[in-house]
């Protein structure tokens, strides 16, 4: 049965399209996806069983767990701006935060692929 927020709608419009709402909210749980993702490789990097030297381990560690919070927060940031934009009938927001989070943890992962290579040749 559903409820009538399945159905809202937007003041003086036609009711959203459920559709576009869970397309959102599958959106959102791809966002959560990478942030568990980045926390499973800090807990692996970060781990004592590494060989990686104690301060190599801290700072990468570090670096993904940032990564992880920052990408759980412009995730959830962006779910509320594409649902408001769904109820007001205003333009979808622009996809720049997605750009500059896929940057960041690109970069984070290199320098975390870099650091192991490094560390295990050397």
């Amino acid at each position: 049965m559903a409820d009538e927020s399945d159905h809202a709608t937007p003041a003086g419009g036609p009711p959203v399209d459920p559709r576009f709402r869970l397309a959102n909210e599958r959106t959102l749980l791809a966002w959560l996806r990478t942030t568990l993702g980045l926390m499973a490789g800090a807990v692996a990097v970060a781990s004592p069983v590494s060989r990686l030297p104690q301060t190599t381990r801290a700072v990468l560690g570090l670096l993904l767990v940032s990564s992880a919070a920052v990408t759980a927060l412009v995730g959830w940031l962006r779910y509320r701006s594409v649902e408001a934009a769904l109820f007001t009938g205003s333009p979808m927001p622009d996809s720049r935060s997605v750009r500059w989070v896929g940057g960041a943890v690109a970069v984070t992962l290199v320098a975390v692929a870099v650091a192991i290579v490094v560390e295990t040749l050397f």
